[in-house]
């Protein structure tokens, strides 16, 4: 049974690290914003080796700085360690990368998103994404409930997570059956990903919705 419990600007599923930064960045636009996600205490999760930065990823936590993300200042907040990598090495390729406390950086940022303006976060299992024309229209739970919404973010996780959270994002890749999405593996036992291109992921008129493209069976 469908019941209607609100209406949303933009929905976030997913509260990982790409979840709570879009969350975060519609929220602070003044955007209505729910964020989604199957356990409120496992809010920006890491691994069990809690480090950001480093070499492959340290330039991207330097540009979310620069865009007023909240990452780079919640590790700094909850960091154990600053380390200085390729030290041997020539300046050019020194990076940093800070090792965080797991619960520490947890509780971080699931209190910066309680007390961001124009944010709600929500315990619940995203199972469909609901259109109607064409356009992204709501999500629905797993139990019933949905909220209405112009615009979905879809955060899913990675293969870091759980049992649980991979037949969760399994039951959400079936959305694609009525709104033609496609949804591939980028290797074999990582969670299935969005292929999209930027001309799909924006409307005309300007309003940002989930990307259409044809299936293509060469997409990895």
């Amino acid at each position: 049974m469908e019941y209607t419990m609100g209406s949303y600007q933009v929905a976030v599923i997913g509260a990982g690290h790409a979840g709570i930064e879009a969350a975060l960045a519609a929220a602070r636009l003044g955007a209505k914003t729910a964020i989604f996600t199957m356990s409120l205490d496992a809010i920006g999760n890491m691994p069990c080796n809690p480090s950001i930065g480093g070499t492959a990823k340290g330039h991207l936590v330097r540009e979310l700085s620069a865009l007023g993300g909240e990452m780079p200042r919640a590790v700094d907040a909850a960091c154990i360690q600053y380390r200085m990598l390729n030290r041997g090495k020539g300046p050019a390729v020194y990076s940093l990368r800070a090792q965080a406390d797991r619960r520490e950086y947890q509780k971080v940022m699931k209190g910066t998103l309680e007390r961001q303006e124009h944010l709600r976060l929500l315990q619940a299992e995203i199972a469909d994404i609901i259109t109607r024309d064409g356009r992204v229209a709501g999500v629905r739970t797993k139990s019933g409930a949905v909220y209405d919404c112009r615009a979905v973010v879809v955060c899913t996780t990675d293969a870091s997570a759980l049992r649980d959270a991979q037949r969760t994002v399994a039951e959400l890749s079936r959305t694609q059956r009525h709104i033609h999405l496609v949804v591939n593996r980028v290797q074999p036992k990582l969670m299935r990903r969005l292929h999209t291109t930027i001309d799909d992921a924006m409307d005309t008129a300007g309003l940002p919705l989930l990307g259409v493209v044809p299936e293509d069976p060469n997409v990895m």
